[in-house]
């Protein structure tokens, strides 16, 4: 329900948060959520789908490879929309297991829109994701 809702918003995707750990994000349906936040780049600690697990681990690695090392915090909404309000909100991307990377162009929280900034780091990830699944080495 909460996808056709979302749609029907125009929006591709939605953020599910943890209304038992004060609104902390979790992930999404089918991928973990990577923001670069204040020039460094974060993945809710407390989302992940076990099917994502290893390719949740690879895109860290590959982050690190890149210098654009990841951690894995706890990332609340209220986080979330003071980063869009202090313009330190970034490049986003999802990574999952079967529907790889995809860029995040924006984040809709109700009425307000939080636009992240464009990046090549979600194309270097798919690139080197795309090269590891195949078994060939790269960064």
């Amino acid at each position: 329900m909460a996808l056709i809702r979302a749609r029907q918003h125009h929006c591709d995707e939605v953020l599910w948060l943890d209304h038992r750990a004060n609104g902390l994000m979790t992930s999404t349906m089918g991928a973990d959520l990577f923001l670069e936040l204040g020039g460094s780049f974060a993945t809710p600690r407390s989302g992940g789908a076990p099917q994502n697990a290893a390719t949740r681990a690879r895109v860290t690695a590959i982050l690190g490879a890149l210098r654009k090392p990841a951690r894995a915090i706890d990332v609340s909404l209220a986080d979330l929309l003071r980063a869009g309000h202090r313009f330190a909100l970034g490049e986003c991307f999802l990574a999952g297991s079967r529907s790889g990377i995809h860029s995040v162009s924006a984040i809709q929280v109700g009425s307000l829109v939080l636009r992240t900034r464009p990046g090549v780091t979600a194309a270097r990830v798919a690139t080197a994701l795309a090269a590891w699944t195949q078994g060939v080495q790269a960064p």
